[in-house]
């Protein structure tokens, strides 16, 4: 049986490797204004998720 996974929350400390995991995973490449916007507004970035909802205002 297969429970759900957390990878945790983006932080400073981990957003190169977030960055790296949506871009293996994700066909979308967020540029480093999504990232930034995300550690800024302590953003949730739940894994799974539809890419569109994602995305941010530019």
């Amino acid at each position: 049986r297969r429970g759900r996974r957390s990878l945790g929350d983006v932080t400073p400390h981990n957003v190169k490797q977030w960055k790296r995991l949506n871009q293996a995973v994700f066909p979308v490449s967020y540029n480093d204004k999504f990232y930034k916007d995300v550690l800024e507004k302590n953003l949730k970035v739940p894994s799974g998720q539809n890419a569109d909802a994602q995305k941010t205002d530019n």
